[in-house]
């Protein structure tokens, strides 16, 4: 984000531009050493272009001087050796330069509206023609247009969002960073000529948008703009890769006919790997919700099943966990938690209990899953990346929740939140597993379920 320049970002101040100019006019432009590189065709062997810093324009009309260092171990202040104004396109050349190869040639650069600039330190020594480029800052002086970006739905700033200005749709200035309070400068903008300002924070989840279209009259500051960005839709993937030899399977359920047709595919699909059964009345219940003993039993065939068909191993041995409220469990499902609890993806709610008949929240399921995932390969979901509104950095299971939205696993309500503390019903968890295991057969770790037998 652009700023009021600090004494720290000038080059160089005036006063001390303007004792190194007032010597190099005392001294001879003509400097002695080896014989000077002549204008004969060939690319100059000083040269570049001054630019505007915020606009890339080119700057027309700026005094460019070289200086040259003294040699090492001689102190005192450069000596001038050339000065030239660069042409309508901000271009410079000096087509009469001495190679030295122990002495630093440098660039100061003047021009009207702008702070003095100074190329780095470089040494010509006549083998290569040096190409040295110099930007130059505006004085300092009121911004053009000032505003914040936000939230659209809780009007909170958006400290990570990027501004950048458009004059029609194909040419403007460079993106900034908007502050910690999401507030944004810019300077450098053309008087008279229609601009809006766009911003975006894609990394946060948001869509891009732009301000009105705005107009600066050369004089006075267009303060108050505000730019509103809201959440972009996230797309869940499909199930495409694991369904791939499902072809008419039907599960039978009974109680799946009203949901949507891409629920009833992940509820029929999960049926296909043998993750769940459906109920003894051959019903399925899609409503209700996840209790952590149907957890374990679901993920643990999905790991079982990737032990089957992968090179993925069994661990030789399996940990008792010690939980005392799982003796009233089926023995899959205590050796589904056993196992869950020896590969590291439940840890219990206490040292001692599992809670079986508790509910899964949507922030245990993102855990368990990525856990799970871990597994299979570890660290293949990690992201840095933020999607909901109400899932802070500073939430627990904050990471998991955001990896299973990075690879469309989990995608939230569609109004920008994602409810980590709702419960998880049994659709629900049959698209998040069957999304997960789509997600690991287009990656190579699982095969889709049947193709050992189409093959």
């Amino acid at each position: 984000m652009r700023s009021n320049p600090s004494a720290s970002q000038i080059v160089t101040p005036r006063v001390l531009v303007a004792c190194v100019l007032a010597l190099v006019l005392v001294l001879s432009f003509a400097v002695p050493g080896p014989a000077l590189a002549q204008d004969n065709g060939v690319e100059p062997p000083v040269s570049g272009t001054i630019t505007d810093a915020a606009t890339g324009e080119p700057i027309a009309g700026a005094v460019v001087t070289l200086l040259l260092g003294h040699p090492p171990n001689q102190p005192g202040p450069p000596s001038g050796a050339g000065q030239v104004v660069t042409d309508e396109n901000g271009a410079y050349a000096f087509t009469e330069v001495a190679g030295y190869p122990d002495r630093d040639y440098s660039l100061i650069v003047e021009a009207e509206g702008y702070l003095n600039g100074e190329s780095e330190s470089f040494v010509y020594d006549g083998s290569a023609p040096a190409q040295i480029d110099v930007v130059l800052h505006a004085e300092a002086g009121d911004p053009v247009v000032t505003g914040v970006v936000v939230d659209a739905d809780t009007s909170a700033p958006i400290p990570a969002a990027t501004v950048w200005v458009m004059y029609g749709s194909d040419h403007g200035l460079a993106g900034q960073a908007v502050e910690a309070d999401g507030t944004f400068s810019i300077w450098g903008i053309e008087p008279d000529r229609d601009f809006t300002v766009w911003a975006e924070a894609e990394a946060l989840g948001y869509e891009s948008a732009s301000s009105e279209t705005l107009l600066y009259d050369g004089e006075n500051t267009i303060t108050g703009i505000e730019i509103a960005l809201g959440q972009a839709p996230l797309t869940a993937r499909g199930i495409e890769f694991a369904a791939e030899f499902i072809g008419d399977f039907d599960s039978g359920l009974t109680d799946i006919g009203h949901l949507s047709e891409e629920a009833q595919q992940a509820i029929n699909a999960l049926a296909f790997y043998g993750i769940t059964l459906g109920k003894a009345d051959g019903t399925y219940e899609p409503a209700a919700p996840v209790t952590r003993a149907h957890m374990a039993l679901f993920l643990a065939r999905v790991v079982q099943y990737a032990v089957d068909t992968t090179e993925l191993e069994a661990p030789a041995t399996i940990t008792d966990p010690g939980f005392t409220d799982t003796s009233a469990l089926s023995q899959e499902a205590k050796d589904a938690i056993a196992l869950l609890y020896t590969l590291g993806i439940t840890q219990g709610t206490t040292a001692t209990t599992f809670s079986p008949y508790a509910d899964v929240t949507r922030r245990d399921m993102a855990s368990f899953m990525v856990r799970l995932q871990n597994v299979l390969e570890p660290g293949s979901y990690d992201t840095t990346e933020t999607f909901f509104s109400d899932v802070p950095d500073t939430l627990s299971r904050a990471a998991d929740i955001n990896a299973l939205a990075a690879q469309g696993i989990s995608v939230g309500y569609g109004d920008g939140t994602f409810g980590p503390a709702a419960s998880v019903t049994r659709a629900q968890m049959a698209l998040f597993i069957m999304r997960h295991i789509d997600e690991n057969v287009e990656a190579g770790r699982l095969p889709a379920l049947g193709a050992a037998s189409e093959s």
